[in-house]
C-alpha cells in the first residue's frame, strides 16, 4: 500500500475527518467536474446556464464548489452535459482509491457520443443495454428509473420511465 493512501485510510478513522472529506469530495469534485466538461465542450458559465435554465450566478456557485446541489439540480446538469449522474453509497476505500488516483482526466466525463466505453459495449452481442434503449430517444421528459435485460429466449429489453415531475407515474416500454 502506498505511504499516501495508507495515510488517508488511517485518518478516515476519525468521524469528524470522513464528514469533513466527504463533504469536500462533494463539492470541491462536483465543481472540478463541472469545469472539466465546460472546458472540453468550450462553454462559458452563460452558456452552461443558457442551456441548463439555472440562473448564472449559481453556476458560479457551482463551478466554485459554494453551492448545494440538489439531486434534481444534479440530474438536470447531467441532462445538460449528456452525462450519467451516478448517486449512490460506496465504501470509502472507494474514496481514499479516487483520491489516491485522482488526475484531470478522472475529472473529465465524456458525453454520451463520445462514450468509448460504451460503444464497446454497444457492439457486444451479450444483450447488453444498446443505443436505442437511451431513454431521450425513447420518451423525451423522462427519466429511466429500471432497466430489464431480456431473459433467456426473450427479445426484448423492457425499460420503466418516469416523469420528470417526479410524480411516480412509470411507463414500461418494451424495446427490441
Amino acid at each position: 500500500m502506498s505511504s499516501k493512501r495508507q495515510a488517508l485510510a488511517q485518518r478516515l478513522a476519525s468521524p469528524k475527518f470522513r464528514r469533513t472529506l466527504r463533504r469536500a469530495d462533494i463539492a470541491n469534485g462536483l465543481a472540478f467536474q463541472l469545469r472539466a466538461m465546460m472546458k472540453e465542450r468550450g462553454w462559458s458559465q452563460y452558456e452552461l446556464a443558457r442551456r441548463s435554465g439555472i440562473a448564472q450566478p449559481t453556476i458560479s456557485n457551482y463551478v466554485r464548489g459554494y453551492e448545494k446541489y440538489s439531486v434534481e439540480t444534479l440530474d438536470r446538469l447531467a441532462d445538460t452535459f449528456d452525462v450519467n449522474l451516478g448517486v449512490r453509497f460506496e465504501p470509502y476505500s472507494d474514496l481514499v482509491n479516487y483520491h489516491i488516483d485522482l488526475s484531470p482526466d478522472r475529472t473529465l466525463v465524456p458525453r454520451y457520443n463520445r462514450d468509448v466505453a460504451l460503444r464497446e459495449m454497444q457492439s457486444d452481442s451479450s444483450g447488453d443495454l444498446h443505443e436505442q434503449t437511451r431513454p431521450a430517444q425513447l420518451m423525451p421528459g423522462h427519466t429511466l428509473i429500471a432497466y430489464q435485460a431480456p431473459f433467456p429466449g426473450q427479445d426484448s429489453h423492457i425499460i420503466t420511465l418516469s416523469d420528470r415531475q417526479g410524480t411516480g407515474a412509470g411507463t414500461e416500454v418494451a424495446i427490441g
